[in-house]
């Protein structure tokens, strides 16, 4: 009953730009809420719903730099989060809705930060050898999965969000990777190849090594 998804959508055909659009569940054509921008390519995308429902984070290259953005769900009110010279993506609301972990090359590497919503307050999660990404936070906000290589091989690890250490929650030789929290914070979800396949695998965050 008038439920939208997210999502990103190709509109340029073999140029491939992203946009943001919705599309209403029960199927139907997509409304773009934020894409090309005073006639300028760019690439919109990562749309993550804020937990009241009233706004998106994305990252976008309107401004020329990949940066993280959140607008209102209308696509109106845009405003700019980050601001670095870097890489910034893949955002994720913490459960508040005052804040956003997202992540970033401005310190070199791959690694995770988490900003307020405002800007301010920009904050290192992690630091490793290896690339971390696709963060997303627990449902109770405590802890952070996320997918890094930071031992040779793409797992799911965990980290409190104080940073103050990750663990390798999936811990197997296939490549394991993009995590998503099961609504009661018992599980994590995952896509991984260990099967030989593609496939999305759930694993006990309590059976954690």
């Amino acid at each position: 009953g008038g439920q939208v998804l997210l999502v990103a959508v190709s509109q340029s055909g073999t140029q491939g730009n992203l946009d943001v659009a919705v599309v209403p569940v029960a199927g139907g054509e997509p409304k773009t809420l934020n894409g090309d921008q005073d006639g300028r390519l760019s690439h919109a995308e990562w749309p993550s719903p804020s937990p009241d429902g009233t706004r998106f984070a994305f990252t976008s290259t309107h401004e020329g730099n990949q940066e993280v953005y959140t607008a209102a769900i209308d696509g109106s009110d845009i405003v700019r989060v980050t601001q670095s010279q870097g890489m910034d993506a893949h955002p994720c609301w913490t459960p508040d809705g005052r804040s956003l972990v997202f992540a970033t090359d401005r310190w070199g590497g791959l690694e995770l930060a988490v900003v307020r919503i405002d800007g301010t307050e920009v904050r290192r999660l992690t630091q490793s050898p290896g690339l971390d990404d696709y963060p997303a936070v627990s449902p109770d906000g405590a802890r952070v999965a996320f997918t890094s290589n930071r031992d040779g091989n793409f797992e799911v690890y965990l980290t409190p969000l104080d940073g103050s250490g990750a663990i390798n929650l999936s811990s197997h030789p296939g490549r394991d990777t993009m995590p998503c929290w099961t609504p009661d914070g018992k599980n994590v979800t995952f896509v991984s190849s260990r099967d030989g396949g593609v496939d999305l695998y759930s694993i006990q965050v309590q059976d954690a090594p």
